[in-house]
């Protein structure tokens, strides 16, 4: 083998055990799994933030990677626009784009990355809350009333200076961040954020990610009031004895009474995932496993305006114990029933059990549960969101199989479910929509039609008689809606292969290092290959850079090729912002474009004494 391919495949060989492909096949990066992230919409655009990120290298013969964990500090989040069609053939990745939290310096300090919490919203703004930070040796963490906050759109107030963008807010009345795995909601038209039980800590302490310090069942029940911007109020409330704390049920707002009203269901006492080492004792597996199930059946019900909890029995298709899933809201056109939607999940108790890939619907106020989807093993997923994006439309982002990072999730991290069909669509684009009609499975069982018109507008019994009158009062105030969204005509999607530039690439930094490492290599053997080649087919002559027969030589062997970049410069407000793009496609930082300048047939290339260089005429015992 000659000494110059040796050193290749030393050079090669060592970048394949670190990122797990050979640099000559990378083609395009996509998000493999998306563990216990925080999402919510504002008008017509989904965020999302936090959670535990896995991509994945594609290489260019159709074949994957091994899965790389995220290593972001907490510096980055991403959105999402709902004007843009996808298939099955789109890279999903490419449609997300990244946010810096701080206009790109670092943030770790005071903002790390949290797995889990929640993100309120209203139709303006949102405020990250609650999690487990991901912190190192080397990071302090924020303060204990610090949350973070992003302005979209100016609201309730005129602030001088104003501009769209983040910033820090503090909690106040006692309230601390320091909760997670709970279950929130956020209400729009009442400018209210709610999170329901969860875990934290002994006496209220610090808790952080992969220690089991959130080892400790919360009976708090948190608000925060948006009303007016920048003086957002907090408080903790005190659940009563008879709602039972857990961990990471699902909580949802429906427009009844006065302020609406919240339901809880499901969640798990005795969370695995929380525990240091994932085992329970056979002590907690059991209290799981007796408790657990009953948060399917005894349905916690608050009353906003009074601030009443109630327990209500539900009966039918009962879904089993499930925590780590997900829910969306369906109202029927006369509101005659509100269908909740839940999706995905697993036990709790075993992190090695497939998740759930069922759909069951709990229809209120009849409080009856019905199977609405029987889907497969493989394609079920845990700690993902849903958001409802069209009346008849939800979308399932992010999410991990059976606990495993390195397993990529089924079909993809954004999959969408018809609410009235009752069946995964293949594509999604903003001008296909249409109006939420109660499905078969579910008049069948309240009775109306596809319209509304349920007969049965109550439970079997009612476990208190005025949680009837809550519900039999209309809620009054108008729900505002940001659909149809407007189609976008350029897509961002770039199909495996492809190439464009992306200036100022906002991508994790390990693929920014192999970016910017297998670039080198490449240019390494390139010159390699020429030095080879010319010194096979030119042996014994000497290279002149100063005759005009040398360099029309070198013009014809070196064309001057002249490449056309592509700048994509996305301004979104005052934030730093990049498309997610195929690796390929993706510049690389500053330093490393100064440092490889090009090379014209003209130019002279010197030694440290200034001195030509000039290729050996022996062949020195090369081949």
């Amino acid at each position: 083998m000659p000494r110059y391919n040796s050193i290749g495949f030393i050079i090669l060989a060592g970048t394949r055990s670190v990122v797990g492909i050979g640099w000559q096949n990378e083609a395009n990066v996509s998000i493999c799994n998306w563990a216990q992230l925080r999402a919510n919409i504002i008008r017509d655009t989904i965020y999302l933030d936090g959670g535990d990120i896995w991509w994945q290298m594609g290489l260019s013969d159709g074949s994957y990677g091994s899965p790389e964990r995220d290593d972001e500090d907490g510096g980055l989040m991403y959105n999402l626009s709902l004007s843009q069609a996808f298939n099955q053939q789109t890279n999903l990745t490419s449609l997300v784009q990244a946010m810096a939290k701080n206009g790109g310096t670092s943030t770790a300090n005071v903002n790390p990355n949290y797995e889990d919490g929640v993100m309120f919203a209203n139709d303006n703004e949102f405020i990250l809350y609650g999690g487990l930070p991901r912190l190192t040796n080397s990071e302090n963490p924020p303060p204990t009333d610090v949350v973070l906050g992003y302005e979209e759109f100016e609201y309730s107030t005129i602030i001088p200076n104003w501009g769209t963008g983040f910033i820090q807010k503090s909690t106040d009345n006692g309230v601390t961040r320091y909760i997670t795995n709970g279950a929130g909601v956020s209400a729009p038209s009442e400018n209210l954020g709610f999170y329901f039980s969860g875990m934290r800590g002994p006496r209220w302490g610090a808790i952080e990610g992969g220690d089991g310090s959130a080892n400790t069942t919360s009976n708090s029940f948190i608000t925060v009031n948006m009303t007016t911007m920048r003086l957002e109020t907090w408080q903790n409330l005190t659940l009563p004895s008879t709602v039972t704390g857990r961990a990471n049920a699902e909580l949802v707002w429906l427009p009844v009474s006065d302020s609406g009203v919240l339901v809880a269901i499901g969640g798990v006492i005795n969370p695995e995932i929380l525990k240091a080492d994932r085992n329970l004792t056979v002590d907690d597996a059991r209290a799981s496993n007796n408790t657990s199930p009953t948060f399917m059946t005894e349905i916690p019900v608050y009353d906003v305006a009074s601030q009443t909890w109630y327990l209500q029995n539900a009966t039918g298709n009962i879904p089993p114990q499930l925590t780590m899933f997900c829910s969306v809201v369906a109202p029927s056109a006369d509101r005659s029933s509100f269908n909740i939607y839940i999706y995905g999940g697993y036990d709790g108790v075993d992190p090695d059990s497939p998740p759930s890939d069922d759909v069951y619907i709990l229809s209120i106020p009849s409080f009856t549960w019905i199977k609405a989807y029987s889907g497969s093993y493989s394609h079920g997923r845990s700690g993902h969101k849903c958001l409802r994006v069209y009346p008849n439309q939800m979308f399932v982002l992010g999410g991990i199989y059976k606990n495993d990072p390195t397993i990529c999730l089924d079909g993809g991290f954004i999959q969408v479910f018809n609410l009235n069909t009752l069946q995964f669509q293949d594509a999604y684009s903003p001008q296909n929509w249409s109006n939420y009609s109660v499905p078969l499975a579910v008049t069948s069982q309240i009775g109306g039609s596809a319209n509304g018109g349920a007969t049965r507008m109550w439970p079997a019994s009612w476990n208190n008689r005025s949680l009837s009158q809550v519900f039999s009062s209309p809620y009054s105030r108008p729900l505002s809606t940001h659909y149809p969204y407007p189609l976008k005509t350029t897509n961002l999607t770039v199909p495996p292969g492809a190439s464009s530039s992306i200036e100022n690439s906002t991508m994790p930094s390990w693929v920014k290092g192999i970016i910017g490492a297998l670039t080198g290599l490449g240019s390494i053997l390139v010159g390699i290959t020429i030095w080879f080649l010319w010194r096979r087919y030119f042996p014994h002559r000497k290279l002149d850079t100063t005759t005009a027969s040398s360099s029309s030589r070198v013009g014809k062997s070196n064309p001057d090729v002249s490449t056309t970049t592509e700048e994509i410069k996305t301004n979104y407000s005052s934030s730093a912002i990049s498309p997610m793009t195929d690796i390929s496609s993706i510049s690389r930082d500053k330093e490393l474009e100064t440092a490889n300048t090009p090379i014209s047939p003209e130019t002279t290339m010197s030694q440290a004494d200034s001195s030509p260089i000039f290729e050996l005429d022996c062949e020195c015992g090369l081949p």
